[in-house]
């Protein structure tokens, strides 16, 4: 089993790897009727090798079919020609056959249903001083001639497959999408609500919906007056859009004028200068503050003036919660959420609990569900699950991967190494850069 993981590290980092020194594929096909044998060739650059047909748990080549041929093409068997090497060092000595200088495979093929063309891809998998190389595909077709066999054309893995059989001036149908010149305007409204609807299930603006309606119902002081507020607050947002657009349907200006603005030099230029007074503000230099919050350097002034024991804890407490405009981790997607965030993909909340607010009835019922998860899996309980059994290698992976996606924190580029440190499992930031791509 460990060469499944192994298998898998290539397959995800293979991308990454070695760009040159890949080899140039030959492929022909002999016999007619129902029985063929695809010839497989390859010149292998100096330094490379490639991994010959060893199996689906193993680095190989393999052969696959086009979707729509491959319940009437079947493959029977495969046989591996000319000097072939084993025990690879980077697979751990494994006794793995690999190609060196040049590769010869034959696959049998059976016809169980005639078809015109043959259509499928060499899969393949190498290795050289730069990395791993692969997994590549080569594609290949394969014509019916007169007499029942089937002719091949030649092709490389950086060229693509050269097809003399598709002239690119005479296609054989007519592509692309058709445009509905008359289009309902209500149809073209429909749609774009429609899609506004979905973009908020997005993970960058669905987590913004319970904090918006946090900030209505309690600065409002009661449900019925922070409701009101909120459309208000909505209404004035399509109402802004509506007054820009006005005089552009009023002066009859070009259609394109939209992406103009868009791509204007000079206002695209305005939001970088106000996009750099906030990045100079995050330095330090000086501070934008939300009015209903306490000041970073204030809270900092009672933090030092507590350690100097000039503060008791009750004004530090006090500070501490003068600085945030409810309950809950963060008020923004900061360290505390994007470690709500990994904890959940790690399997160690409650599934959904991650971003629910406080002090509701959803996440008064997860409390009491995790109170009696934590009891099932303790030491008394009918699924005993320590810590250590949890945080494994998938977990950490998982964290990563969330963390990557959503665009967390990078202090978790410290914390979750050596979080999977503390588990006895070495990540870096190799690791992380890996997965990111």
């Amino acid at each position: 089993m460990r060469f499944l993981g192994l298998l898998m590290a290539l397959l995800v980092g293979g991308a990454a790897f070695a760009q040159t020194g890949k080899p140039v594929f030959e492929i022909s096909s002999t016999g007619t009727g129902s029985n063929m044998v695809l010839k497989v060739t390859a010149t292998i650059p100096a330094g490379t090798i490639v991994y010959s047909n060893n199996g689906e748990e193993l680095p190989s080549t393999a052969i696959s079919f086009d979707s729509s041929i491959a319940a009437k093409v079947a493959l029977t068997g495969s046989t591996a020609q000319g000097e072939l090497q084993k025990k690879d060092a980077q697979l751990e000595n494994a006794e793995v056959k690999y190609f060196e200088k040049t590769l010869a495979i034959d696959y049998q093929l059976q016809v169980k249903t005639p078809v015109e063309y043959i259509k499928g891809a060499i899969n393949y998998m190498g290795y050289n001083d730069s990395g791993f190389v692969g997994p590549e595909a080569v594609e290949f077709l394969l014509k019916k001639q007169a007499d029942g066999s089937y002719a091949t054309t030649t092709a490389t893995v950086d060229k693509g497959l050269l097809l003399s059989t598709v002239d690119l001036n005479k296609p054989a149908a007519t592509c692309g999408a058709t445009s509905e010149k008359n289009a309902s305007l209500w149809k073209v409204f429909l749609l774009g609500l429609l899609g506004g609807l979905v973009a908020l299930f997005t993970p960058c603006v669905f987590p913004l919906i319970p904090l918006t309606v946090s900030f209505f119902t309690k600065k409002s002081g009661n449900h019925s007056k922070g409701t009101g507020n909120a459309v208000l607050y909505g209404l004035f947002i399509f109402l802004i859009y509506v007054a820009l657009s006005i005089p552009f349907h009023v002066m009859h200006v070009d259609k394109e004028i939209y992406n103009q603005i868009s791509t204007n030099i000079y206002l695209n230029l305005f939001f970088f200068l106000i996009f750099m007074v906030f990045a100079i503000s995050f330095f330090g230099y000086f501070e934008i503050t939300l009015p209903s919050g306490l000041a970073n350097k204030e809270k900092q002034r009672v933090r030092q003036l507590y350690a100097e024991g000039k503060a008791t804890r009750d004004e530090l407490l006090d500070a501490e919660a003068a600085s945030y405009h409810g309950a809950g981790t963060c008020t923004f997607y900061g360290t505390a959420n994007s470690n709500q965030m990994m904890m959940e993909l790690m399997g160690l909340h409650i599934p959904g609990s991650a971003f629910t607010n406080p002090g509701t009835k959803l996440r008064q019922e997860l409390t009491r569900a995790a109170t009696h998860r934590v009891a099932a899996i303790g030491w008394d309980g009918d699924d005993y699950r320590p810590l250590a059994r949890c945080v494994d290698e998938k977990a950490i992976i998982n964290a990563a991967i969330g963390l990557l996606a959503t665009g967390g924190s990078t202090n978790h580029a410290i914390h979750l190494p050596a979080i999977a440190r503390a588990a006895g499992i070495i990540i870096d930031w190799q690791d992380f850069d890996e997965l990111s791509h």
